[in-house]
C-alpha cells in the first residue's frame, strides 16, 4: 500500500511539473527518494510541534495537548511534559478571547520552566500590546493619567463614536466613572480588538475563587490585569520568556509573516540587512526583544512608577517614546506617521482571505540560508493550516510556508462542490456563523473609522481590506484542533498536519505524501491537505480544498480520483 501511495504521488508530481521521466522527477525533487524510504518504513516521528493564537482558549489548549505528537500523553494541564528530544513552539497571541488567559499562561509557563531550551514562546501583537497598560492606566494623581475629556484617542483610530474614552463612556448603557477600570474597558474593546476580555477575566477570576461573577468589582478585574504585568505576574513572565523568532533546524518560526522590508532588519540597528545570515538575524531580533522587555520591567518596578517621557503629543508621534516602546512599536502594523512597520509580528501571508505567498526575494534569502520551512500564524484562515510551496529564481529547492491560525474555525462554510458560488455571491448558507458575520460587517460599516490609505478599519496599516471578522463567540474554534509537526532534519515527508476539522472529520497527512498540497488550482481553490475519514460528509481518500473572501472561508472535499483529473496552477 505504501509503495502504491509513493508511485501515485510521484506520477502526480511529474504531471504537475511537466516532467517526462522518473529520473527527471528525482533530479527535480531530491527529497523524493528519501520520501520513498519513509513510506517503506512508516512516517518519521516528529521532533517539533507548533500551535498558535490560543488566545486564552483553555478548551482548545486541552484538545491540542491530547492531540500533540510531541507532548507526553495523559498529563494534566498543570503538569505537561515534552517527549524526549522534542520541542514545542507556541506562535504567539496568548490572551484575550477564550476566557482562560491566566490558566493558559500558567500551563504554558510551567511547561517552559520544565523544558527551558525546548519550549519556544513567540511574542504576538496581543502579548506585546499589553505593555501599554502600565503607563496608560497609571491612576490619578499620576501625571500620566489623561482625563477622558482631554484624550484624543490612539493614533490609529481617531474617528468613530467610541474612538475616544469620552465617546465610549457616553455610549455605555450604564454610567461609568472616568477611572482606570473603565479606561481599561475602552482600551480592550476599542483599540486592542478584545471586546469580551474584561468580562471574560471577571468570569475566570470568579470561577477560580468559587464565587459568582457579580461578586467581583471592576476594580478587582483591573487589579488582575495590572497584577499580571507586575513582578512575577503571568503575562510579564510570558513577555520575559518570549522571543520574536525561533529557528529549529531548517524551520523558521515568526508570529505573523516576513516581507522584504523585514528581512535582516532589527529595530534601532543599521547594518547588514539581507546580507546577514538568518542565524545571526534571529539572535539579534531576540536580543532586541529581551532588552526592550527588561527596560519596560525596570521602569515599572521603579519606586516612582512607570514613566512616559514622550513628547507633548504622547498619543500621536510620541506614542512609543517610553520604556519598551520600540518593541511596542514593532508589534504594530503602522507607525504614528502612517508608515507601514517592517515587522514579523503584524504581517501575514493572507490577502482578503486568500493565501499570498512571500515575495521571491524572501524565498531566495531563506533558501540560501538553509531554511526550507517558514511557519507563522496571526491571521486566521478556516479550520486547517494553509501550506504554500514556493520557489524563487536563482535559488535551489522549495520553501514551504505554513500559516496556521485557525481561531475562527467555527465560521467555515462547507460546500458540496468546487463550483459553488464564492462567499458573498449567494444567499448565506444555513447556520448562524455567516449570518452573524454579515451583521457584524453591517455594524462596522455604520461606524466608520479613519485609517491610513490602504488600511482596514480597526486594523492599522493592514495591506489589504478583509472586512469585519466574525462576532465574538464563546467557542470560535468549535471542535476543530490541528497540529503542525516536523523534524529537526526538515525532511518534507516528516512535515505532518493532523487533527480534527470543524465538521468533525479527520485531517492527517505528511507533506511528502501528496504533492498537490500547497498548490493553487486553476479554479481558485487552494489544496490544504489530505483527509482521513469521518465528518458529516465522510472524506477518506480525499483532498481538502479551501478558499476565502475576507473572513469567510469555504471548505470542499474532492475525491482523489476527481482531483487527479484537474490541472493545478
Amino acid at each position: 500500500r505504501r509503495a502504491q501511495q509513493f508511485v501515485r504521488a510521484l506520477c502526480v508530481h511529474m504531471r504537475h511539473r511537466r516532467l517526462s521521466s522518473f529520473a527527471a522527477a528525482c533530479v527535480a525533487t531530491p527529497r523524493t527518494l528519501r520520501h520513498a524510504a519513509r513510506l517503506a518504513t512508516g512516517r518519521a516521528a516528529p521532533t517539533w510541534g507548533y500551535v498558535t493564537d490560543v488566545e486564552g482558549d483553555t478548551a482548545f489548549w486541552e484538545s491540542y495537548c491530547r492531540l500533540s505528537a510531541v507532548l507526553e500523553p495523559g498529563r494534566a494541564l498543570d503538569d505537561l511534559a515534552l517527549r524526549p528530544g522534542c520541542h514545542l513552539v507556541f506562535g504567539g497571541d496568548s490572551v484575550d478571547k477564550g476566557g482562560g488567559d491566566l490558566a493558559f499562561l500558567d500551563s504554558l509557563l510551567r511547561l517552559k520552566r520544565r523544558h527551558p531550551s525546548r519550549v519556544h514562546l513567540l511574542l504576538g501583537n496581543r502579548d506585546i500590546n499589553k505593555m501599554r497598560l502600565t503607563a496608560e492606566l497609571a491612576p490619578p494623581p499620576s501625571a500620566l493619567w489623561l482625563p477622558a475629556a482631554a484624550h484624543p484617542g490612539v493614533y490609529w483610530r481617531r474617528s468613530g463614536a467610541t474612538a475616544t474614552p469620552a465617546g465610549w463612556l457616553a455610549a455605555q448603557a450604564a454610567p461609568l466613572a472616568d477611572e482606570p477600570s473603565s479606561r481599561l474597558r475602552w482600551m480592550l474593546s476599542d483599540n486592542m480588538g478584545s471586546p469580551r476580555a474584561f468580562e471574560l477575566r471577571r468570569s475566570e477570576l470568579a470561577a477560580a475563587r468559587g464565587v459568582e461573577s457579580g461578586a467581583l468589582s471592576d476594580r478587582d478585574v483591573l487589579r488582575s490585569f495590572a497584577g499580571s504585568l507586575q513582578r512575577g505576574g503571568a503575562l510579564r513572565s510570558f513577555l520575559q520568556a518570549g522571543q520574536l523568532c525561533a529557528l529549529i533546524g531548517g524551520t523558521l518560526f515568526v508570529h505573523g509573516g516576513l516581507k522584504p522590508d523585514a528581512v535582516g532588519s532589527v529595530p534601532g540597528r543599521e547594518g547588514a540587512g539581507a546580507r546577514e545570515g538568518v542565524v545571526a538575524w534571529v539572535e539579534a531580533m531576540n536580543r532586541f526583544a529581551a532588552s526592550e522587555v527588561d527596560e519596560w520591567c525596570a521602569d515599572g518596578d521603579a519606586a516612582a512608577g512607570p514613566t512616559w517621557p514622550g513628547r507633548e503629543d504622547r498619543l500621536g508621534h510620541g506614542f512609543f517614546d517610553r520604556p519598551g516602546g520600540r518593541l511596542m512599536s514593532y508589534g504594530m502594523a503602522s507607525q504614528p506617521g502612517g508608515a507601514k512597520s517592517p515587522t514579523v509580528v503584524y504581517d501575514s501571508f493572507l490577502e482578503d482571505g486568500q493565501p499570498a505567498p512571500p515575495a521571491p526575494a524572501v524565498v531566495a534569502w531563506l533558501l540560501r540560508q538553509g531554511v526550507h520551512t517558514l511557519v507563522c500564524g496571526h491571521q486566521p484562515h478556516g479550520d486547517a493550516p494553509v501550506l504554500m510551496r514556493c520557489r524563487a529564481p536563482h535559488a535551489q529547492g522549495e520553501l514551504v510556508v505554513v500559516t496556521a491560525d485557525t481561531s475562527f474555525s467555527d465560521s467555515v462554510e462547507w460546500v458540496a462542490s468546487p463550483s459553488a458560488p464564492l462567499p458573498g455571491q449567494s444567499q448565506p448558507p444555513a447556520g448562524h456563523q455567516l449570518q452573524l458575520a454579515a451583521e457584524a460587517a453591517a455594524a462596522a460599516a455604520a461606524a466608520p473609522v479613519a485609517t491610513p490609505a490602504g488600511a482596514t478599519a480597526g486594523v492599522p496599516g493592514s495591506e489589504k481590506p478583509r472586512g469585519a471578522p466574525p462576532p465574538a463567540s464563546a467557542r470560535p474554534r468549535g471542535r476543530a484542533v490541528v497540529e503542525v509537526a516536523g523534524s529537526l532534519e526538515g525532511d518534507e515527508a516528516a512535515l505532518r498536519v493532523h487533527g480534527t476539522l470543524s465538521d468533525g472529520g479527520s485531517l492527517d497527512f505528511s507533506l511528502g505524501e501528496e504533492p498537490r498540497v500547497g498548490t493553487l488550482r486553476a479554479d481558485g481553490w487552494w489544496v490544504k491537505g489530505a483527509l482521513g475519514g469521518g465528518g458529516e460528509a465522510g472524506g477518506s481518500g480525499a483532498l481538502l480544498l479551501s478558499r476565502g473572501k475576507g473572513y469567510c472561508v469555504q471548505n470542499c472535499r474532492v475525491a482523489l480520483a476527481a482531483a487527479e483529473a484537474d490541472e493545478t496552477m
